[in-house]
């Protein structure tokens, strides 16, 4: 993994951390009328890193690696976003983004152009799995971010997002 990479991902690690801290009442804020709130965002970012580590493992373990997309607003539903303990997500978000890296850093770079299918999106590979987990976060957070300072957040989708979402063309 380039030190690029890790040093983004340590980054993620210790902003998100942070996000986890704030003021509860700021967390309950939405970034945008009728959108998620800063803690519903948070818990996002933790199921969503628990996903993509599986994803990466099965890409490197798995003979055939099937990579299942998952619904985020049924998991936000029926996970109990309005109950879960933050305490116990940030730690699971710090960790699970250290298992991230450190697989990253386990695995040479030769293995990083093994791929899978994803179930809705088609063929990724480690290396684009991998970068896009920091792209997620950057995303993820600065929706966080806009909730805890009291403001709308206006940006969008990326075009690397974007990219990643798209089902390859035939």
């Amino acid at each position: 993994m380039s030190s690029l990479l890790s040093d983004d991902l340590k980054r993620d690690r210790s902003e998100g951390l942070e996000l986890f801290a704030a003021d509860p009442a700021a967390l309950a804020r939405p970034y945008a009328p009728g959108r998620w709130n800063g803690r519903q965002v948070l818990l996002h970012l933790t199921d969503a890193h628990g996903v993509l580590l599986d994803r990466l493992r099965r890409l490197q373990a798995d003979a055939k690696p099937l990579l299942w997309a998952f619904d985020q607003d049924a998991w936000a539903e029926h996970l109990h976003y309005e109950r879960r303990d933050l305490a116990t997500a940030a730690a699971l978000y710090g960790a699970t983004l250290d298992a991230i890296a450190e697989l990253a850093v386990l695995v040479p770079s030769e293995r990083f152009d093994r791929a899978g299918i994803h179930s809705e999106i088609g063929r990724k590979t480690f290396a684009e799995v991998l970068a896009f987990i920091h792209q997620h976060n950057q995303h993820h957070l600065d929706q966080v971010r806009a909730c805890v300072q009291g403001k709308v957040w206006g940006g969008g989708v990326t075009e690397t997002l974007r990219a990643y979402y798209q089902p390859p063309t035939r």
